[in-house]
């Protein structure tokens, strides 16, 4: 089963439209807390593919749902 955790309005709007198209059980999970919109509205989201915010050296921080805005903060 896929399953899919979106961390923004615009985000969520385009994950929808991903599942609608994929061919097998997919869970999509999106909590309630009230977050900015911060990515872009003509995204394209593809299911089992990152998007990759920063790009750096240091070190690497995975976030999933409204935790994606903390890690960006």
């Amino acid at each position: 089963m896929v399953v899919i955790n979106t961390c923004d309005y615009n985000q969520t709007k385009a994950a929808t439209k991903a599942v609608a198209s994929y061919d097998g059980p997919v869970y999509l999970r999106f909590g309630r807390p009230v977050m900015p919109i911060f990515t872009p509205a003509d995204q394209k989201f593809e299911i089992g593919k990152a998007w990759m915010v920063n790009e750096g050296k240091d070190v690497t921080i995975v976030a999933t749902g409204h935790m994606v805005w903390e890690a960006i903060k």
